[in-house]
């Protein structure tokens, strides 16, 4: 796994404005993005972390 810089941003906005920046990629938490990290198939500069301040309360599942 290559280097890479990690941040929680407080509010879904900056989240959105950091995770569309170049080199950057979402993570809300899953083990996906951090596998295809390990296999060095994708080499983000910068992780933005979305769980907790982000997206607190944002998010709600429906079952329909």
């Amino acid at each position: 796994m290559k280097k890479f810089s990690y941040t929680r941003p407080a509010s879904l906005d900056a989240a959105l404005k950091l995770a569309a920046g170049e080199g950057a990629a979402a993570w809300a938490g899953g083990t996906d993005l951090i596998d295809r990290m390990k296999e060095r198939v994708t080499n983000p500069k910068l992780v933005v972390d979305l769980k907790g301040g982000a997206l607190d309360g944002k998010i709600e599942l429906v079952d329909e």
